[in-house]
């Protein structure tokens, strides 16, 4: 590997960086901005704490009102599991307060239309990853 520059280390740490070497920057960009804002955020905490998560989901089985296969579920075991190594219990959080957060950021729903809407728009950037990290990759 060699000697780095400070340039080249700085970049190691610039999560935009890594996220345009590595995967689309912005969940919207490959969606035209048509997903709902809270699974937009839910992928910006995906790319900046899992790498490759969409590479762990199988859409086959995805349903998000399943615990384990759910988007948590499917990259971390399970959606509790899932969020608490999202935002972990401590510094003032306590468990409403981490439910509230997969909630903000489109993990769980407020009700069943809610879920639809969200399956949906999870579905839809995971498909368009998978099918552009498979393009890449070929």
């Amino acid at each position: 590997m060699g000697v780095k520059t400070v340039k080249e280390i700085q970049e190691l740490f610039d999560i935009e960086q890594v996220l345009a070497k590595t995967m689309v920057a912005d969940p919207v960009a490959v969606t035209n901005g048509e997903l709902d804002p809270r699974v937009v955020s839910g992928v910006r905490v995906l790319d900046g704490k899992v790498v490759d998560w969409d590479t762990l989901i199988d859409l086959d089985k995805f349903n998000l009102t399943d615990c384990s296969l759910c988007v948590l579920g499917q990259t971390h075991g399970d959606y509790f599991t899932g969020l608490t190594s999202l935002w972990p219990r401590g510094e003032g959080r306590g468990d409403g307060e981490i439910a509230r957060l997969g909630s903000q950021h489109g993990f769980s729903a407020d009700g069943d239309d809610d879920y639809e809407q969200l399956e949906r728009d999870w579905r839809k950037v995971i498909s368009e990853r998978q099918t552009l990290r498979a393009a890449r990759n070929a």
